[in-house]
Parts: C-alpha cells; structure tokens; sequence
C-alpha cells in the first residue's frame, strides 16, 4: 500500500508495513476458559518491532473512553517482541478468572508495531507507516436478550440501551423495522449497526441512538421487534 504524506511542506513518498493479525476479535465465554492465542505476521522486507498491552473500554460520562487495565484482567504471554521480516510470532492472552469485576468487561489489545531501519529494508528514502491494530477481547458477553431498543422520532431513528452488567456483541442482535409505507418487515443486522459505528459491541450502562435512514436508506419506520432467531455471542451473522 502506497500513500502520500505531506510534512513540513515537503512531499514525501511513503510505504505502510504490510503487518497481519489473526484473528481479529477474541471472546472469552466462561471464567474458567483456557488461553487463546493470536498470531502477528511481520512485514515481508522489513524486521518490526511490537509492542502489546491492554486497555480496558468503559463507558463514562456518555462517552467511550480506554483506560490502562489497572484491575489486571488480562495476562499476556509476552509485552514486546522483535519479528524478523516474513516471519510471525504467536501471543497468547488469558483472562485472570482470580481477579474481580473482570467478567463482563470488553478490552482492546493494542499492538503497536515500528519498523527497524537496515540496509536490507528494499526502502531507502521512504518514511514506512507503522500501523497500529486494536483486537476487541470480550469477557463472559451478555446475550442479545438484554438489549434494549426503541425507535424515536416518529421512527426515524433508533435507540439502544444495555442495562445488564456485561457488553452485548452486535453480532449477536438481528433487528426488523416494519416500514409505514408498504407495511414490510426490514431486515437490520448487527454486522449493519456495527459498522455505522465503528465499534463491535455495546458495553455495559451505555446507549446508542442511530439514525435509521444511515443503516437501511430512506424511509420512516411504524415497529420494531427482534429477528426470528438471534445469535449466540460469539457466533457470526
């Protein structure tokens, strides 16, 4: 991948490191569930260097915000590594099922990667862009059935609310809007609400209002009600 970055009024030429994770989402289903591991791919043409930590997603003052996981929810099997170019590493994260108030909460591991100059990078002159992944962890979710979900202003937009005390994974929820004009039941994904707001689950205490024109294009709708089956936690629409 190739881009241009304008810095200090100067035009420079730029490559991003070509970095792989897998998977991309991890979720813990019980306290006592074993370790599960992630792996990194390095850059084809340059050693990387990788750094990992955790930090914990709370919903505060309405808004999202990621604190350092002080309370020590999760173990990570090494906090940095170097990956020699094409090759990966393996990191294996496991929850501590011993600390309290862990189960319920939603993490990201953040991996932070920098690119290791040397005569045989093959990018002489190039600034390399360094990308940073953040990988969702979810301890214990809630199911779908603990959401909450209303339509506001005269069906033009959409609420949801989680009450319960653990996230709730928006794959697991499939919604219907009955439209007012022909009277059909529309289809509205969690993958849908998802990705209209970059974020993969509603955490514990907080709400969400969406404006349905952005999710299912132009229309006002008169009912909403749950799919005919959601999906577990954990499974995928």
């Amino acid at each position: 991948m190739r881009s241009i970055v304008f810095a200090l009024g100067c035009l420079v030429v730029s490559s991003a490191l070509a970095i792989g994770v897998a998977p991309t989402r991890l979720i813990f289903k019980t306290a006592n569930e074993e370790a599960q591991s992630l792996r990194i791919v390095g850059d084809k043409l340059a050693d990387t260097a990788v750094e990992l930590y955790v930090l914990a997603r709370k919903f505060q003052t309405d808004e999202v915000q990621l604190v350092p996981d002080e309370g020590a929810c999760i173990e990570l099997s090494i906090p940095q590594t170097l990956i020699k170019s094409g090759s990966g590493q393996e990191v294996w994260v496991q929850p501590d099922p011993m600390t309290p108030g862990c189960y319920g909460q939603s993490f990201y591991l953040v991996i932070e990667t920098l690119p290791i100059a040397g005569a045989e990078s093959g990018h002489s002159g190039q600034l390399r862009i360094a990308p940073t992944f953040l990988v969702p962890i979810h301890l214990a979710p809630s199911s779908a059935a603990d959401l909450s979900f209303s339509l506001q202003q005269e069906g033009r937009y959409l609420q949801l609310s989680n009450s319960s005390n653990a996230s709730i994974l928006y794959s697991s929820l499939q919604l219907e809007l009955q439209d007012e004009i022909t009277g059909q039941w529309r289809l509205l994904s969690g993958r849908v609400i998802a990705a209209a707001l970059n974020s993969d689950a509603l955490l514990a205490g907080e709400r969400r209002v969406l404006a349905i024109p952005e999710l299912l294009g132009e229309g006002t709708f008169t009912d909403i009600r749950r799919a005919s089956a959601d999906i577990p936690p954990g499974d995928k629409i």
